[in-house]
């Protein structure tokens, strides 16, 4: 017979003149045919070659198993979907049994956002003063390392909205989040491409969000300000509100349904003169924003972005209708979309 390894057997039968012929089955792919073989064939199968793998009855390959993630991974996917008490639990079970969590610059990184988020969502005023040092932390142990550049500029930030934080210290966190946002946007470039490709973290995206922002505030300051800040700490690095709507325009390219860069295009839209232009950018916001993962929850977004689109002077399209409603004694904002209000 046909060497069942090579996917083939024959089964014997008898036609309607007596004659017998052979038709060729696959056994590797029909295990059906293993019951038309003759005794004689299964006798000259020996037990091993229905358990070797490869012979009668042995189940077709099965794909290797994905590797599986790294736990600080899980760790940043947990804290991306918000949820910070499962990325803590996380944490504390990789320091019970003994990964590098106070040692890898993945780690570190990741774990500097999860505070910068705590001090960000939950006005955690500890969390913001823990988060660069995390974040410097992996810079040292992999300084090529994009995220973790990303990581001191967003904690920096977080530094700057620290109640009772100085001027001069401030203006010393302003200038590190630029630092590290050139680097960050630099490497990842040279790692990613120019559109990036293959950014898990979307770190590109991030870094210029942090950018755009970067540049709006200070170009927003008022002039008095900007001038104190020039004459006593010297000049800062050069920040427009063009090169804002250019970082958020750039996102927009990247991921045009992500609705949070249209808002911020929209605010820096507002101080360029363009109203209509922001007023585009904040209508689109507004369809988008209840159905997406970040802004969808986050009711205050949608309300400030009601608020920028109110001082352009145009009204909600039909699809960003806003009425109020009271839930437990407290006026709340409702988005409604398809034109009608409810």
């Amino acid at each position: 017979m046909t060497d069942p390894a090579v996917g083939a057997a024959f089964t014997a039968g008898d036609d309607s003149d007596g004659t017998s012929t052979a038709a060729a089955t696959s056994v590797y792919f029909d295990a059906s045919s293993s019951l038309a073989l003759s005794g004689e064939e299964l006798g000259a199968m020996s037990i091993a070659d229905g358990l070797s793998g490869d012979g009668v009855g042995a189940p077709p390959p099965q794909p290797p198993l994905p590797p599986a993630l790294p736990r600080w991974h899980t760790c940043y996917e947990l804290r991306t979907d918000g949820d910070f008490d499962g990325a803590a639990r996380v944490i504390a079970e990789a320091t019970t049994e003994g990964e590098p969590v106070g040692s890898s610059a993945p780690w570190l990184w990741v774990r500097s956002r999860l505070e910068s988020d705590l001090a960000d969502e939950m006005g955690d005023v500890a969390a913001a003063k823990r988060a660069l040092p995390l974040a410097d932390m992996a810079v040292g142990a992999d300084g090529k390392l994009p995220e973790a550049h990303l990581a001191v500029a967003i904690a920096a930030g977080r530094v700057q909205e620290v109640p009772g934080t100085g001027i001069r210290t401030r203006v010393e966190m302003a200038r590190r989040i630029r630092e590290h946002l050139d680097i960050c946007l630099r490497l990842c470039a040279e790692r990613y491409g120019d559109p990036p490709e293959g950014d898990e973290f979307h770190t590109t995206y991030t870094a210029l969000m942090v950018l755009g922002k970067w540049h709006y505030g200070l170009a927003s300051l008022p002039g008095v300000h900007k001038f104190v800040v020039r004459a006593v700490f010297g000049k800062m690095p050069h920040y427009s509100y063009e090169e804002a709507a250019r970082a958020h325009r750039k996102q927009l390219e990247m991921l045009p349904h992500n609705p949070l860069p249209r808002m911020e295009l929209g605010r820096v839209l507002i101080n360029m003169g363009d109203k209509d232009g922001a007023a585009d950018q904040l209508n689109e916001f507004l369809c988008q924003a209840p159905h997406d993962r970040y802004c969808g929850p986050r009711l205050r977004l949608q309300e400030e972005a009601a608020g920028m689109l109110k001082a352009t002077g145009r009204a909600a399209m039909g699809a960003a209708q806003v009425t109020k409603r009271v839930t437990h004694g407290a006026a709340s904002t409702v988005w409604h979309h398809g034109g009608s209000k409810k």
